[in-house]
């Protein structure tokens, strides 16, 4: 039978023993959490479009990218570059097809954070596009894509993080220059 004494509820409620300081430390430790994980969140949305600013110099719509050529001038994000979904059929050479997607890491590290776009194979001996589609891919692009995949900064096991540091803001700067000269070139008849 349920209790509909209403009066004896309501006293009941104001007879609990009040809050403990435990409780209240912890709910104060909860409040202060939930406004650090959201400043976290506000930064990781605002690094998103910088990263992929930053990797456009490189990975853009229509660049050809190789993944076996290494220099001394290959940018760090263009170290790591494998097939995420879809089939290469050997091909080494891509051209790449759309934008490029940036999934930011939780603490917004760059060797951490990777990044995403569709490219096109192209064939190691004609050089043609070829289908990038996996016969079994339930995933399929209307263009015949494929899904490429790397870090927006490569980690060298041998540095330090002063080092890496540098080296991440060296790529930037590099990538500042790129993107500067690609628009004045627009920009010129």
């Amino acid at each position: 039978m349920k209790d509909y004494d209403i009066h004896g509820a309501a006293a009941r409620l104001y007879e609990d023993p009040p809050i403990s300081t435990l409780e209240e430390d912890m709910l104060g430790a909860l409040e202060e959490h939930d406004q650090a994980c959201s400043a976290a969140s506000a930064t990781r949305n605002a690094l998103a479009p910088l990263f992929e600013k930053t990797l456009s110099a490189w990975i853009h719509d229509g660049a050809i990218l190789d993944t076996l050529a290494r220099t001394i001038d290959t940018p760090r994000c263009l170290l790591g570059v494998k097939v995420a979904s879809g089939n290469a059929r050997g091909a080494t050479t891509f051209r790449i097809v759309g934008s490029i997607s940036i999934d930011v890491a939780e603490d917004g590290d760059p060797c951490r954070s990777t990044w995403q776009t569709n490219a096109i194979p192209l064939s190691p001996r004609t050089g043609k596009p070829m289908s990038g589609r996996a016969s079994s891919s339930r995933v399929t692009y209307g263009d015949g894509s494929l899904r490429l995949a790397g870090h927006v900064f490569q980690w060298i096991n041998d540095s330090t993080p002063q080092d890496e540091r540098d080296a991440f803001t060296s790529m930037v700067g590099k990538a500042a220059q790129i993107l500067h000269e690609r628009e004045s070139a627009k920009e010129a008849p």
